[in-house]
């Protein structure tokens, strides 16, 4: 059994995978390409953050055994 900030932890991946499923629907859409460029660049910055988190939290969730 998990403990409950292991618990947490696969909750937020999941949540973030989804988040980040909906961003990337985003970026590939016809609004983005509307969007200054500036907005664009901040975008894809946070969908690359995203990535990376949640790269860190399975690795996280890998080391408590969960996964």
């Amino acid at each position: 059994m998990n403990t409950p900030h292991v618990e947490r932890m696969i909750v937020e991946a999941r949540e973030l995978a989804v988040r980040s499923y909906a961003l990337t629907t985003f970026l590939e859409g016809q609004v983005f390409s509307t969007l200054e460029p500036t907005d664009q660049q901040l975008l894809r910055a946070q969908y690359a953050s995203m990535g990376a988190y949640l790269t860190i939290l399975n690795l996280r969730i890998a080391r408590a055994g969960a996964i």
